[in-house]
């Protein structure tokens, strides 16, 4: 059976409606012209051989079908200011790898997206205390205006840092953590 948006997607999605099948999105990216600049992208990352060592994320939701669809190999990352309605399944309707959220995630929904080999990369986190409180809950990567002292909270939690994380589910050697 066919999902529809509204299974996968916040109550009013600016691109579609409710009834919406999530095949139809792909669709929505040649109206709005998102092909052009994934097309583009994909081309540079491809040129410059870092498929494997590149993750795709965006606020523009369609364009990330569209690098996948283009280029299966390439990592895509959901990046969103707003809470999501039933992440795991949003994910794995865009067949995305990560979860980009603002400081608004939970640690049940860091252990299911984990669980499911799925990065969880939060932004923007700035202080020490909420940096350990994401450190603990599992998640694998925080974005921060002040990578010092990320690195130092990092340390002082006793943990190590995965530098070379493998992006894609399907090629990662290890998934969990990456502090």
């Amino acid at each position: 059976m066919a999902k529809l948006a509204r299974d996968v997607m916040t109550p009013d999605p600016a691109c579609c409606t409710a009834s919406t099948s999530v095949d139809e999105v792909a669709k929505l990216m040649v109206q709005n012209d998102c092909g052009e600049m994934a097309g583009r992208t994909v081309e540079i990352v491809r040129d410059l051989g870092m498929e494997e060592d590149t993750i795709v994320s965006s606020f523009d939701h369609v364009m990330l079908a569209e690098v996948r669809r283009l280029a299966p190999r390439i990592a895509t990352g959901v990046l969103t200011s707003d809470r999501l309605y039933r992440v795991r399944e949003y994910l794995e309707a865009l067949d995305a790898d990560a979860y980009h959220p603002a400081d608004h995630v939970d640690r049940a929904t860091v252990k299911e997206l984990t669980g499911a080999g799925l990065l969880v990369n939060v932004w923007t986190i700035n202080t020490r205390p909420r940096m350990r409180a994401l450190i603990e809950a599992g998640v694998t990567g925080i974005f921060t205006d002040y990578p010092n002292r990320l690195a130092e909270v990092v340390r002082e939690a006793g943990r190590c840092v995965t530098l070379r994380p493998w992006f894609r589910r399907h090629e990662r050697r290890h998934v969990g953590r990456a502090f």
